[in-house]
């Protein structure tokens, strides 16, 4: 992935698959902002995304 400065990323499924991987992926490359969507956010298990998140 390219240098993503200033973008805003939407990931869908985001807690399996590709999707955990693809938000951090985009966070290291410098995302303005990371929107990660999961049907259950209970089920999202990466803490470091936790700090924001609202249910």
């Amino acid at each position: 992935m390219p240098l993503l400065s200033g973008v805003v990323v939407l990931v869908t499924g985001a807690n399996g698959g590709l999707g955990p991987e693809l938000v951090e992926q985009a966070l290291a490359r410098g995302t303005a902002k990371v929107y990660a969507r999961a049907r259950r956010l209970r089920e999202i298990t990466r803490s470091s995304w936790t700090t924001s998140l609202q249910e």
